[in-house]
Formats: C-alpha cells, sequence, structure tokens
C-alpha cells in the first residue's frame, strides 16, 4: 500500500471504491486526504432530478476542490452497515445510484469533456459492479467502443 502515497496528491473530483471495508482497513483509510475527502454512498446521487447545484454545492463541487469518495459495494463503518452484494443484488441495489453518480460526474459544469482521467486499481478478484461501472464511464466521458475518443 506504500507504493499508492500519490492518491493523497492527487486532486481527483471522485473515486469510486468497491471495497466495502476500505475505510476501516482499505485503500480509504490508508490514503485518502481527510481535509479533502467527502465520503458518501451511491444513495446520495439517486434521482438527480433536483438542482444539480445543490447536489455539487452540498459536495463541495468545483469550489471547496473535494474528492467524493464514493462507496459502490456497501460500507461497514455505518451504522446500519450496508452490505458488499454479488452480481444479481449488486445491480438490484446499488447499480443506479452509481450509474446517476458517473453521469453527475460526466456534466460538463463537473467534469469537462476531454478532462476526465479514471484511474483503475484491482485489488481482488470481486468483479461485481466494477464492470458495469467501467462500461459506464466509457460511454458518459465519450470514450466509445473502439477506444479512447482523444477530443
Amino acid at each position: 500500500m506504500r507504493c499508492l502515497k500519490f492518491i493523497k496528491v492527487i486532486n481527483f473530483h471522485a473515486v469510486f471504491d468497491f471495497d466495502d471495508e476500505s475505510n476501516m482497513n482499505g485503500i480509504c483509510a490508508a490514503h485518502r486526504n481527510e481535509e479533502r475527502s467527502i465520503l458518501q454512498d451511491e444513495e446520495i446521487f439517486y434521482d438527480l432530478s433536483g438542482s444539480k447545484l445543490d447536489l455539487a454545492s452540498k459536495l463541495g463541487i468545483p469550489d471547496d476542490n473535494k474528492t467524493v469518495w464514493i462507496f459502490c459495494n456497501g460500507r461497514k463503518d455505518i451504522k446500519p452497515c450496508k452490505p458488499c452484494k454479488k452480481s444479481e443484488k449488486w445491480t438490484q441495489d446499488y447499480s443506479a445510484g452509481i450509474r446517476d453518480a458517473v453521469i453527475f460526474f460526466s456534466q460538463k459544469d463537473i467534469i469537462p469533456k476531454g478532462r476526465a482521467l479514471v484511474i483503475v486499481l484491482l485489488f481482488s478478484n470481486n468483479f461485481d459492479g466494477i464492470i458495469e461501472t467501467i462500461r459506464e464511464l466509457s460511454i458518459r466521458f465519450g470514450w466509445g467502443a473502439n477506444g479512447y475518443n482523444c477530443n
């Protein structure tokens, strides 16, 4: 984990974390910047029919230069805990909120087109939700099916 110190110094807009124990003993606990990070689960992004500016302000975007650390597959450090889910249960319980989070961050006034940097760090063979999220990122940020679009 020492080789991941770069995570504290990069000003990420969002981190999509699929480890339900990350804030207790994972990458979030070890490497998030406590002064600039806001911990959230997917529920805050459900149904963006409300004002996206209100949500952006609540998350400190863009003025506070905060990193929104989004727990994408449960979270054990809160009460009641949100359990890690497998395949169909992940899709049923977490997918919509994660999709809405990707949609939120892909808006041009949040992260402009062509300005997204996506880093995927895999520490597990549990891919539940990760592939779907990467597919959604590629669609929303315009990378397309034929590789990266560098417009």
